[in-house]
């Protein structure tokens, strides 16, 4: 029997600080890292990802990439990965760029995607750094007004 070791969907990677203050805010680029194995002994076929980008982000065009198969779709974020050997594993990374401006009152962003097969029922992505087995991978986000006055 076949099964998957899910738990390794990586987010709150700040690829670009486009303000320099260290977090993520509007406007910046935040890079997600999936990663797939089958930790069964038989192959699986069929395996295949699609991922919904966060709301309040749009994709970075040409920033999908699979170490296995082949991109599909960058929105939503589509890969094909074919046949996975037991033991297998692959990798898939995309960014985003966080809305600007963005709402009032909106502490983070949230993603999840979901891993299918021919064998398997499918199977949603899980952030390592929560607990549980199906925590979509959640981003804080820092979006405050940033008012300047000056007196001339």
């Amino acid at each position: 029997m076949n099964s998957w070791n899910h738990d390794r969907q990586t987010a709150n990677v700040l690829s670009s600080d486009n303000d320099g203050d260290g977090v993520v805010s509007p406007g910046d680029v935040v890079e997600y890292s999936i990663t797939v194995a089958n930790v069964g002994s038989a192959a699986a076929s069929g395996v295949s990802l699609t991922d919904s980008i966060p709301a309040l982000t749009t994709i970075v065009p040409g920033s999908v990439t699979t170490s296995q198969g082949t991109v599909v779709s960058e929105d939503p974020v589509g890969v094909d990965f074919g046949a996975m050997a037991g033991g297998g594993t692959a990798t898939v990374t995309f960014r985003v760029v966080l809305d600007d401006p963005f709402p009032l009152g909106i502490t983070e962003v949230a993603n999840q995607g979901t891993v299918t097969s021919d064998q398997l029922p499918p199977v949603l992505t899980d952030d390592p750094d929560a607990a549980g087995d199906t925590d979509p991978t959640v981003t804080p986000v820092v979006a405050a007004p940033d008012l300047v006055v000056s007196r001339i």
